[in-house]
């Protein structure tokens, strides 16, 4: 799921300009951005699983298989495509009002 974002989250860096700033500053951002979009959409898995599909998706979630958490995702929340776009456009609307 990870590398999913973190290309979207590169696109809006180039969108808003923020290509032009040092490295360090870059990856501060990227980090942000795509720490925050991650615990967004965990967040809305756990709204729409069961008790019982948690330990699951704790499992898949914290593995290194990001095709598995994409699929899980997916199965899960078919509108996730939907959702990682509000949620990347939240986080680029919030760190505009912060810079």
């Amino acid at each position: 799921m990870e590398k999913e974002i973190i290309n979207k989250c590169e696109n809006i860096m180039e969108e808003m300009g923020l290509s032009a700033l040092d490295d360090k500053r870059k990856q501060e951002i990227m980090d942000k951005m795509v720490g925050l979009v991650c615990d967004r959409i965990i967040l809305k898995l756990m709204g729409r699983i069961s008790d019982v599909e948690v330990d699951e998706a704790n499992e898949i979630m914290t593995s290194e298989d990001e095709d598995r958490q994409l699929e899980f995702l997916r199965i899960k929340m078919p509108d996730f495509n939907e959702i990682l776009d509000e949620e990347i456009n939240a986080v680029k609307a919030e760190i505009l009002k912060d810079l």
